[in-house]
């Protein structure tokens, strides 16, 4: 048995560390989430630029969601980079990734792009960058019919 002065020293550093994602804007952003949607996007800027924010926002129209009730997040840019801290954090029942792979936020299931996958009460969408989808009309048809799914729009 120890004595409470050998157990107060017996570890000087912590043992784990708390991740800081508990106590991030997008953490407390999502009380203004009605929509339950995450977007995850990879870009240098903190931003999404003018023209890919445009687009994101007709296709979100499009499925009769408004731009500011989702979550947006630059994987760049914010501690919430796996989906296990996006599920906990923000609980999204839609989860639409631009131009990341589902290894890169930590999902060790095969999704494949613009194929609809039912993973922990989520939907995950997979798709190309806003900006490839800018320039191909076939992405951006695929990514339609992929998000009709998702959102049950006949």
């Amino acid at each position: 048995m120890l004595d409470i002065f050998t157990a107060a020293n017996l570890f000087q550093e912590p043992l784990y560390e708390v991740n800081a994602f508990a106590t991030t804007t997008e953490l407390q952003a999502s009380t203004v989430n009605p929509t339950k949607v995450v977007i995850l996007f990879k870009h240098q800027q903190k931003e999404l630029p003018t023209e890919e924010h445009a687009l994101l926002s007709k296709i979100l129209t499009a499925v009769q969601i408004d731009i500011q009730q989702v979550i947006l997040l630059n994987i760049h840019h914010t501690s919430l980079t796996t989906f296990s801290y996006i599920q906990r954090a923000l609980q999204p029942n839609h989860l639409i990734c631009f131009g990341i792979h589902h290894h890169h936020i930590g999902l060790n299931i095969a999704i494949n792009a613009y194929q609809l996958r039912y993973f922990l009460n989520c939907k995950i969408l997979l798709a190309n960058s806003l900006d490839q989808i800018s320039k191909d009309n076939r992405q951006k048809r695929m990514l339609w019919t992929s998000l009709q799914k998702m959102f049950d729009i006949v």
